[in-house]
Parts: structure tokens; C-alpha cells; sequence
């Protein structure tokens, strides 16, 4: 109403042509409309427009030219149609920016849920991993200890024949050590390892381990049977993949008391998943073992009985779910095993996404 009054008073003052105040006074209310909202302009134009009329009433050869409210008009709505165009556009942008953020800050909490359950799974299993390391580890140096003791009463009775016994018991004890950190070091860097997935014939890699590492010379009274069905290619990270196999070929051997040893490497598909059976006619697990297996360290068999640490399937069941799938098996005691493990079909799309978001 100062701003009203104002515009009157310097009009009247003046002795401005009233065509002149009109227009002054409507370049005052555009530059309003930009600041203020549109109830205000509203009651600054209609207060004006009653106050003019009653200044021209009372002002002798009052002439307005016919242009004048026209034009004004024109000026008043076109600022009127631009702010709201600029107005409409700035609250969708705030708005997206709003939803992106809240989109933004739910996936973080997400993914901050995701990591802390994560690191407490790794911690979890750290814990375990350094109490059954430390328990392994133990037995050996401790057989280690005592037998060294032993050789030295031994030698001092010059007693040959026990100081090579025991030798032999060290052997096989730093053996075992040895085996324990090899298969210790091939789960971490499982762990460690970014997938590196190629196309790749796993008819072919299955043929390369058999007539690699259990050729029939070795391996005379076991028969190998490769079904050809498998894919021409399939995306996976090679390297850990024939790792896997290799582990579930040289179980099914070890774990076998048959004269004649039989194994088949078969391919099935199961929706969006690859399946790579091995099936053997050994010794068989109980099914209530099914979840034990794939535990770190955990023996069914003493290693009098059966050599081994007991990593093995830990290493298979860690490269079946970096490669989206699962890794279990069909047995019953005394009928032999059939271990399976899955690879997701769309393996190569998924890695894909994480580097587009990493980037």
C-alpha cells in the first residue's frame, strides 16, 4: 500500500501524463510479479486501477490513449505466464532432486545395511577360520615337538630304525601343514579374486582336467564319462571354474572304494541357471551332513581313513556363489554322490551393472 500511494503521489506531483503513470505502474507490478505471489499482484493492480480511475475522474481533460491498457495488459500477463512456466519447472526440478535423494539415501542405507551384515559375516567367519586354523595347525606341530623329542633319545641310544620311523611321522605331519596353508591360501584368494568372465566350453575344460591332472595312465581303474550336451559357451571366470571341477573330480576318486571307479560330468539347465553335475559310484554321504561338507575344515572321515584338509568344498561353495549360484549334492551312504553346482545366465549383465555404477 506505501508502493500504491507512492506511485500516486509522484504522478500527481509531477504532473505526469497519465498514459505515462499507467505504464510506470504496471512495470512496477512486473517486476513484482516475478517476487511475489500471484494473491498480491492481484490486490496491487485492482487497488491501483480504483485509485487511478478516481484520479482521472478528478483531473480536467484527462486523456488515456486507447493503446495504453492493451498494452499493459499484454506486458502484465506475459510476465505473469513466464513466471509460472519458470515457477511449474522449477518445482518438478526440486521435486525430482527431492526423489533422487530420497531414492539416493535409501540405497545407501541399503547398501550400508548390506556391508555391515557383510562384515559381520567375515568376521564371523574369521573367527571360526582362526580357531579351527590354530586347532589344525596344533596337532601337527605338536606330533612335530614330541617325535623330535624322541629322535634325540633315539639317536643317543643309537637306536636307527625308531630315529627313521619317527622321521617318516614328521614328514607326514609337516605334510599336513603344508596341505593345510596351500588349501588356506586358495580360499583367500578366491575371496580376493575379481571375477574374470570369458565365454568359455566347458565340455573342453572338463576334457583338459581329465586328460591333465587324472589321466588314464594314473588313473587306469577309474572310467571318465563326458556327456557332450553342454553349451558352446558359457559366461563364467574360467580359472575358477576348472578349480571347482577339479575339487569335485578328485573327491569323487578319493572318496570311492569301488574296484572300477565310474564318473560322469553331465550339463542340465534350470531357468535362468547353468547346472554342472558330477556323479560318482563311491562311498556316499548321509544327507545329514549336507550343510557340514561345506564347512571350512570339516572332516567326515578321519585322515588315517581319507587324506585331506577339509577346504576343498569350502573353495567350491565360495566360486559357485561369486558366479551367482549354488554348489550341493544327491547322496545316500554306500551309493555314491552326485554334486552339483549352478551358474546364473546372466552373470555377464549383472557384472556389468557394478562397473557401470562403479563408473
Amino acid at each position: 500500500f506505501i508502493s500504491i500511494y507512492w506511485c500516486i503521489w509522484i504522478s500527481s506531483q509531477n504532473q505526469f501524463d497519465i498514459n505515462y503513470s499507467i505504464i510506470l505502474l504496471t512495470g512496477i507490478a512486473a517486476t513484482a510479479a516475478i517476487l511475489l505471489n500471484t494473491y498480491l499482484i492481484m490486490a496491487f493492480l485492482t487497488v491501483t486501477t480504483i485509485a487511478l480511475y478516481i484520479a482521472i475522474s478528478n483531473t480536467p481533460n484527462a486523456e488515456m490513449n486507447p493503446m495504453v491498457l492493451p498494452l499493459c495488459t499484454t506486458i502484465l500477463l506475459v510476465i505473469c505466464i513466464v513466471r509460472e512456466i519458470y515457477r511449474s519447472q522449477i518445482i518438478d526440478e526440486v521435486n525430482s532432486l527431492n526423489n533422487k535423494l530420497l531414492i539416493f539415501n535409501s540405497n545407501l542405507e541399503d547398501k550400508i545395511a548390506e556391508r555391515t551384515f557383510m562384515l559381520e559375516q567375515k568376521n564371523i567367519e574369521l573367527e571360526k577360520l582362526t580357531y579351527i586354523v590354530s586347532h589344525d595347525l596344533k596337532s601337527p606341530l605338536r606330533n612335530i615337538g614330541s617325535f623330535a623329542s624322541l629322535i634325540e633319545r633315539k639317536i643317543k641310544k643309537n637306536d636307527t630304525d625308531s630315529v627313521l620311523s619317527y622321521s617318516q611321522i614328521i614328514n607326514k605331519a609337516v605334510d599336513r601343514m603344508s596341505n593345510i596353508i596351500t588349501d588356506l591360501l586358495a580360499y583367500g584368494k578366491v575371496n580376493q579374486d575379481q571375477e574374470k568372465l570369458h565365454e568359455t566350453c566347458l565340455y573342453k575344460v572338463v576334457d583338459e582336467i581329465i586328460n591333465t591332472d587324472f589321466n588314464s595312465k594314473l588313473y587306469d581303474n577309474v572310467k571318465f564319462e563326458i556327456e557332450d550336451n553342454f553349451p558352446k559357451s558359457i559366461h563364467c571366470d574360467k580359472k575358477q571354474i576348472s578349480l571347482l571341477l577339479e575339487n569335485l573330480i578328485s573327491n569323487g576318486i578319493k572318496y570311492n572304494d569301488n574296484e572300477n571307479k565310474i564318473l560322469r560330468v553331465y550339463y542340465q539347465t534350470e531357468g535362468d541357471f547353468h547346472k554342472i553335475c558330477v556323479e560318482d559310484n563311491g562311498i556316499g554321504i548321509s544327507e545329514k551332513y549336507k550343510e557340514q561338507v561345506f564347512e571350512m575344515f570339516s572332516r567326515l572321515h578321519s585322515a588315517g581313513q581319507y587324506d585331506g584338509t577339509g577346504v576343498g568344498l569350502s573353495i567350491c561353495k565360495k566360486i559357485a556363489k561369486k558366479h551367482g549360484g549354488e554348489i550341493s549334492f544327491y547322496s545316500s551312504e554306500g551309493k555314491g554322490t552326485t554334486f552339483y553346482f549352478t551358474i546364473a545366465k546372466n552373470l555377464m549383465e549383472k557384472t556389468e551393472q557394478v562397473l557401470q555404477k562403479v563408473g
